[in-house]
């Protein structure tokens, strides 16, 4: 629950004075003692209630698309950003942040509007490390880890004491295969673990899981939402062939809904699995 606070101060600030303004940490505290029991469901639906009210709201939409980011609600936030960005303007924050809820979207698949979001931040802000962070990933996607260790180890150039220094040799040491290339130094032992993650196991047990939605997917297809976490998760595991037929099958389940079509038709086309 923790991950959820700041953006919870920022929800109850906005619905109390209209701001998204997010305040320090120590009215963070604050902010949090105030809450009391208040969920975050509740905080939340307050702000959907008054987006309803007035669409053009910029403040709202930028103020709730952390929070759908952090609640697993990633086409919300996704749809969120794309608000505040049309209402509030462009700037470098707003891409990176539509660029990590599009990738979240695509179950952490890079697709070309999230790599063009991350491209305008750091076209605008040359320092943000989340962009430059994802974009690495990108290289590492397309299999061009080369690439991708050269945006990683130019980010730890720059700032290797920073709070995301770890996360980057981490990912770094992956794509390297190579702890010591990432200059990890005392934290050499996260990197290790990654490196040293039984791949197998973890896919099996991922395998498992899919077609355990595959399997209740094919007894009740209502759930168009069901149907583009099975698309994504099988893009994730390199079976496009899957991830199509998925998206054909889910096209004939759905076919009494031609707005849930659409939305199939959507991520099929941001995946690239058109053809």
């Amino acid at each position: 629950m923790a991950i959820v606070i700041l953006p919870t101060v920022a929800v109850s600030f906005y619905l109390k004075l209209g701001s998204p303004d997010i305040p320090g940490q120590s009215a963070l505290a604050r902010g949090d003692a105030a809450r009391g029991a208040r969920s975050i469901t509740r905080l939340v639906a307050q702000v959907e209630t008054r987006l309803t009210r007035n669409p053009n709201d910029g403040a709202g939409w930028e103020v709730v698309a952390p929070v759908y980011l952090r609640l697993g609600r990633f086409d919300d936030a996704v749809a969120a950003w794309r608000k505040a960005i049309a209402l509030n303007g462009e700037t470098p924050k707003r891409f990176s942040d539509l660029g990590e809820a599009l990738v979240a979207a695509a179950n952490g698949i890079m697709t070309e509007e999230a790599k063009t979001a991350f491209q305008r931040a750091v076209s605008g802000d040359p320092s943000d490390a989340k962009a430059r962070y994802f974009l690495g990933l990108a290289d590492a996607q397309d299999g061009n880890r080369e690439a991708a260790a050269a945006k990683w180890r130019a980010m730890l150039a720059g700032a290797p004491n920073s709070p995301w220094a770890n996360f980057v040799r981490a990912a770094l040491a992956k794509v390297t295969g190579e702890a010591e290339s990432a200059d990890i130094g005392s934290d050499a032992g996260d990197a290790v673990a990654v490196q040293n993650t039984d791949e197998a196991q973890r896919t099996a047990m991922i395998r498992g899981m899919v077609e355990q939605l595959a399997d209740r997917l094919r007894a009740d297809g209502d759930d168009v939402d069901g149907w583009l976490r099975l698309v994504r998760a099988y893009v994730v595991l390199g079976d496009r062939d899957k991830a199509k037929n998925a998206a054909a099958d889910a096209r004939r389940a759905l076919q009494s809904r031609p707005a849930d079509i659409d939305k199939v038709d959507g991520l099929v086309k941001g995946l690239g699995l058109e053809g």
